[in-house]
C-alpha cells in the first residue's frame, strides 16, 4: 500500500484528481450503493446516469452504458474491460497506476470528469455528450502532458576551447559593450604580447 500511495501523489495530473482517486480507493466517493450501505435512507440506488443497475464504482465508471462509449472514442476500450473485471476499487486504481503514462492520465482524467458530469446530472443539469466529454479530456490531457525541453544549438553546447596560434600568427581576444543611454562604451583585449594589446587600446581610443 506504500508503494501504491507514492505512485499515486507522483502522477502529473491537477492534485484534485489525485485526491479523487485517494477517494475512490477508501470507497469515500458518495456513490449511492456506498450511501445506502451506511444508513443513508436512498429510496432509489440506481445510476442517475442511465437508471438501470446499482450505482456502485465498477458500474459508474466501467460497466454504464452511458461512459462505455467515451472510453472507446478515447481509445481506451481494452483497459475499460480489464479494470471492469476487478472486484474492488484499490485493485483497480493499483490497475490504473501501472498503465503508461499517457493512458494513466487519459483514465484518471476521464473518471474525474465522469464524476463530475454524474454530480452534475444529480443536480437537474444535462450531461455533455461522449464526443465532448472525449474532446474535453483529449484537450486536458495534452495540456498536463510534459513537454521536453528545448534544445540548445551545437554551437552554444560545446565550449571552444583556447588553442595556441601558429608561430606567425598574433591571437587576441577582445570583447566589447556599449551603453545607450550614456552613449559611451568599452573594450578589453587580452593578447600574449602585451604590447600588442597596448597599442589597439590606444588605436581605439584615439578614433
Amino acid at each position: 500500500m506504500e508503494q501504491m500511495w507514492k505512485c499515486l501523489w507522483k502522477i502529473n495530473c491537477p492534485k484534485k484528481m489525485q485526491h479523487f482517486l485517494w477517494r475512490l480507493c477508501h470507497n469515500s466517493l458518495a456513490l449511492r450503493v456506498i450511501l445506502k450501505r451506511r444508513g443513508v435512507k436512498i429510496d432509489d440506488s440506481r445510476c442517475l446516469l442511465c437508471k438501470r443497475f446499482d450505482e456502485d464504482g465498477a458500474h459508474l465508471f466501467f460497466k454504464c452504458k452511458c461512459v462505455r462509449s467515451a472510453w472507446m472514442s478515447l481509445h481506451l476500450e481494452g483497459v475499460r474491460e480489464k479494470l471492469a473485471e476487478i472486484p474492488s476499487a484499490k485493485e483497480a486504481v493499483w490497475e490504473i497506476l501501472k498503465l503508461k503514462e499517457d493512458e494513466l492520465r487519459r483514465v484518471i482524467i476521464l473518471m474525474y470528469m465522469w464524476w463530475s458530469e454524474r454530480c452534475r446530472v444529480r443536480e437537474g443539469e444535462s450531461p455533455k455528450s461522449h464526443e465532448q466529454l472525449a474532446l474535453l479530456v483529449a484537450s486536458y490531457a495534452e495540456e498536463w502532458t510534459p513537454k521536453p525541453a528545448p534544445r540548445e544549438p551545437a554551437s552554444i553546447r560545446r565550449k571552444q576551447k583556447w588553442s595556441r596560434p601558429p608561430s606567425d600568427f598574433i591571437k587576441i581576444n577582445c570583447d566589447g559593450a556599449f551603453a545607450q543611454e550614456y552613449l559611451t562604451g568599452g573594450l578589453g583585449i587580452c593578447d600574449e604580447r602585451k604590447r600588442w594589446a597596448d597599442y589597439l587600446l590606444r588605436l581605439w581610443k584615439t578614433e
